[in-house]
């Protein structure tokens, strides 16, 4: 191997490695050595922004908990079996690599034990005989860019992962599979969930109370398809929101604009323990009338891309109306992607005693509280590329007991803090990944702390940016790890003697 490291085992925390910005060529002199760059035992660890050709065994090869592998560029296969980055291990994080010519572009192993809930999401994988090898249980495939392969997914062993398609099908045999058609891609394919089959339903111009009772029908008498329910023109939400059952997908025209009317209704569309859902497109306006947009209690394995949802209260009277909530410990993901969400009387988007959810590509402005809060022992979530802008409060709040989420490569600006990491009534707020986040012009940019009964401990903030921000840049007062953060042209920064600053 070029790089090869030990860490001290996969459960031992507050031991972070990073491996960055290295660049590596004919790492590998045969198909039979471990790789390029090998982590193995190791836990909270970064492999980003390597640059790794000619590949003759394994270009990147994990063997960890909890790390994230990011931003690399691979390329070159130049022995039959390479492979771009071989995974082991529970929790990991594998984002955003662009990975070129292997034989196997992406591997998820079933080792001992089984790999588990790892998350495979925004890579670019092309021309390779295998995108992504998927085995072990739990691991999550979502919003990867397919190009040239010869197979995009290929079900080695185990089963029970979790197959979200975005841009185009993907072979879900074997997993929990949803392909809903969204405003990006409203296709009109018939295979959305395995065994499923599809019926359409238009419907423009009219109340919320009618298209539930149209709605309601057609679940009735398709009771083995997915409805997809597409609704354009004006609509109006009154008393109550349009309640969801599972199978369901929502596809707003362009046009569409859902507005609330009435205080009597919390959102305009909720779902309460139910899966596989969609809802894509369009406005929801809560009218400023402490009415959010939409709600998803104990529900698995949905998406919401792509949705304007504004004004559910004012920004600067402060309430209860979160824009998008998403709240339960259940397996399946719930996926918020490429939303606007603007001015809430409470929170963008809360995410609250939740698992393993994915908000990517969203921005969220001018909100009373937080632009997005992972909150009450929120776990395992990823928080990536998002704006989060001129919020009253936080552009990104993980606390009470949050634990194991990644906060990566977002945008956070004119907030009270950027990031703030904190444990208030609830604890310890620990082992969050905050990575590479860019927090300037805030009063501070990144915080972490907790009252005197809780805990906050043993988080990881490496290569974060925090700039111009008009009380503190930085302001750390837990055991927390700080390394290669650029912290520049604030009026202060704060430690004590707990923090571990490495830089």
């Amino acid at each position: 191997s070029s790089i090869n490291v030990q860490g001290l085992g996969t459960e031992v925390f507050s031991s972070h490695i990073s491996i960055t910005r290295c660049t590596i060529s004919y790492g590998s002199s045969t198909p039979t050595k471990p790789g390029d760059i090998v982590l193995y035992d190791a836990n909270q660890c970064i492999i980003a922004d390597n640059t790794i050709t000619n590949i003759r065994s394994k270009a990147i090869s994990l063997s960890a908990n909890n790390s994230t592998v990011y931003d690399n560029n691979i390329s070159d296969d130049e022995l039959a079996g390479a492979i771009g980055i071989n995974l082991n291990g529970e929790n990991n994080t594998v984002y955003n690599n662009v990975i070129d010519d292997l034989v196997t572009g992406i591997k998820i192993n079933s080792s001992s034990p089984i790999s588990h809930q790892n998350k495979i999401i925004d890579n670019d994988i092309k021309n390779s005989s295998i995108a992504i090898g998927l085995s072990g249980t739990s691991n999550i495939i979502y919003n990867n860019e397919y190009t040239s392969n010869t197979l995009n997914i290929l079900q080695e062993s185990v089963s029970n992962n979790f197959v979200i398609a975005s841009t185009m099908p993907l072979d879900g045999n074997n997993n929990t599979y949803f392909y809903p058609p969204t405003k990006r891609n409203p296709h009109s394919t018939t295979l959305i969930v395995n065994g499923k089959g599809r019926t359409d339903l238009s419907i423009s111009n009219t109340t919320v109370s009618d298209i539930q009772t149209q709605y309601n029908t057609a679940v009735a008498n398709s009771p083995n398809d997915v409805i997809v329910l597409t609704l354009g023109g004006s609509l109006t939400v009154g008393t109550s929101p349009l309640l969801l059952s599972s199978y369901s997908c929502i596809l707003f025209e362009d046009n569409a604009t859902l507005t609330s009317t009435s205080t009597d209704s919390l959102y305009a569309i909720s779902a309460h323990n139910e899966s596989f859902i969609s809802v894509s497109g369009g406005t929801l306006n809560g009218s400023l009338l402490s009415a959010g947009a939409i709600s998803l209690t104990d529900c698995s394995t949905c998406v919401i891309d792509g949705v304007s949802a504004i004004n559910s209260g004012d920004k600067n009277v402060g309430g209860y109306s979160d824009l998008i909530y998403l709240n339960g410990y259940v397996a399946g993901p719930k996926v918020v992607r490429g939303c606007k969400v603007n001015q809430s009387n409470s929170r963008g988007i809360w995410l609250k005693a939740t698992f393993l959810d994915i908000i990517i590509d969203n921005e969220t402005t001018n909100c009373y509280l937080d632009g997005i809060d992972l909150d009450s022992f929120s776990g395992k979530c990823i928080t990536a590329n998002n704006i989060s802008n001129n919020n009253i409060r936080y552009g990104i709040f993980v606390e009470e007991g949050a634990q194991k989420n990644v906060v990566l490569k977002n945008t956070l600006t004119y907030n009270r803090i950027g990031i703030n990491i904190y444990s208030f009534d609830a604890g310890p707020t620990r082992y969050n990944s905050i990575i590479d986040n860019v927090a300037s012009y805030n009063e501070r940019g990144l915080r972490t702390g907790n009252t005197a009964t809780q805990t906050t401990e043993a988080n990881y903030l490496y290569n974060n940016t925090a700039q111009n921000n008009t009380v503190t840049g930085i302001l750390a007062t837990t055991v927390d790890y700080y390394s290669d953060n650029i912290i520049t042209d604030n009026v202060d920064n704060s430690f004590n003697d707990s923090v571990i600053f490495f830089n």
